[in-house]
C-alpha cells in the first residue's frame, strides 16, 4: 500500500513563536495494518520527515484481534518522537475484547514519558494548547449518530482560552461547527477513511453510511477562523474497502 504525504502550512497571528518551523505529523486509522514489513515503509517515511511530534488521531489499533502490528508501531513511534494520542471508537471497543491492551495504552505514559494520552484533557505543545476529545458510542452509530454539542465539549474540555491557539483532536469530525463555536482554531480528525472509495478526489460514503460527505480528506475552512484537518487514515478493517484511496500521512508545517 502506497502512502500519500500531504504537507499543510499553518499560519495564524495567534500562533506562538515557539511553534514556528515545527512539524507535527498526523497518523490515524492504521487498524493493525502494515505498510511494508513491520511497517518499515511508514517508519522510514517518518525518519525522512523528522517530525517534532506525532499526533495519533484514533484507531491506531483494531477493536478485535491481537493487534501485534499496531502495538509494535505504537512502541516504535513513542521511542522516537513525542506522541499525543486520542482514542477512537476501535480503542474504546477494546474494553469489550481486550481490556489488558486498553489498560496498556491508557497507562503507557508511566512507561514512556514521550507519550501523552489526550482523553478529555489538554497539554501544551510549543506554546499551543492541544486538546483531546473522546466521544462516546452513540457518536459512532450508523445512520443515527448523536451530534456533539458545545455544552458537551465544554463539560469535557473546559472553557477555551481565546487568547491561545487551541487545537482539538477528535477522532470523529462530526460536529466540526460546535468545536469551532467552543473556541477551536484547528480540529484534527480521522475516522472517515476518506470516504472509503474515492472518485474525482471525492469520498463516497462514511462509516455512518452518509453518502457523498462534505469533508473527507485534507484541509477545510470552518467559518472564518477555524481549520478542519482530516486524515484519510493509513489502513482499513474488514469489511470496509479502500479504492483509489492511498494511505494518507499529513504533516502540519507551522510558520
Amino acid at each position: 500500500m502506497k502512502i500519500q504525504t500531504e504537507y499543510i502550512k499553518v499560519s495564524d497571528k495567534k500562533l506562538p513563536l515557539a511553534i514556528s518551523g515545527k512539524k507535527l505529523v498526523i497518523i490515524s486509522d492504521l487498524h493493525n495494518n502494515v505498510i511494508g514489513k513491520n511497517n518499515e515503509i511508514l517508519k522510514k517515511l517518518l525518519k525522512e520527515i523528522k517530525p517534532d511530534g506525532v499526533i495519533i488521531a484514533g484507531d491506531l489499533f483494531n477493536g478485535v484481534g491481537n493487534n501485534i502490528n499496531s502495538k509494535d508501531f505504537f512502541e516504535y513511534v513513542n521511542s522516537m518522537y513525542p506522541t499525543y494520542m486520542v482514542k477512537g471508537n476501535h480503542e474504546d471497543n477494546l474494553s469489550y475484547s481486550n481490556q489488558e491492551l486498553l489498560d496498556y495504552i491508557t497507562n503507557y505514559s508511566q512507561i514512556n514519558s514521550n507519550f501523552i494520552l489526550l482523553d478529555n484533557n489538554c497539554t501544551e505543545v510549543f506554546g499551543v494548547k492541544l486538546y483531546g476529545f473522546t466521544g462516546d458510542e452513540k457518536a459512532y452509530k450508523r445512520l443515527f449518530a448523536r451530534k456533539v454539542s458545545v455544552e458537551e465539549i465544554e463539560k469535557k474540555l473546559g472553557i477555551a482560552d481565546k487568547n491561545c491557539y487551541n487545537i482539538v483532536v477528535s477522532h470523529n469530525p462530526e460536529g466540526e461547527i460546535k468545536y469551532s463555536e467552543w473556541g477551536a482554531d484547528m480540529i484534527i480528525s480521522g475516522h472517515l477513511h476518506g470516504g472509503f472509495i474515492r472518485i474525482f478526489n471525492k469520498g463516497i460514503i462514511t462509516p455512518q453510511l452518509k453518502l457523498f460527505p462534505k469533508y473527507t480528506s485534507g484541509e477545510y475552512a470552518i467559518g472564518d477562523k477555524c481549520k478542519l484537518i482530516i486524515s484519510r487514515g493509513m489502513g482499513t478493517h474488514f469489511p470496509n474497502p479502500r479504492l483509489f484511496n492511498k494511505s494518507h500521512l499529513i504533516v502540519l508545517d507551522f510558520k
